[in-house]
């Protein structure tokens, strides 16, 4: 038996993980000092995520440092 989301038109992915079936997405990024460093790295997955998404599928951004 698989675990692993189908194909489809409602499968996001990010950084290594899938979740299927996704109406709304939200991304939550952390761009405290311990994260800075990688926030190049950060962006560029969510832009892939981001250019995957279906029309059908909205999503928000949060990006958070310390407090």
């Amino acid at each position: 038996m698989s675990f692993a989301p189908r194909a489809g038109p409602t499968v996001v992915r990010f950084a290594g993980t899938a979740g299927s079936n996704a109406r709304t997405i939200v991304y939550v990024i952390d761009a405290s000092g311990s994260m800075i460093s990688h926030i190049q790295i950060v962006l560029e997955e969510l832009k892939r995520s981001l250019d995957g998404l279906n029309p059908k599928q909205s999503f928000n951004v949060i990006f958070f440092q310390k407090n």
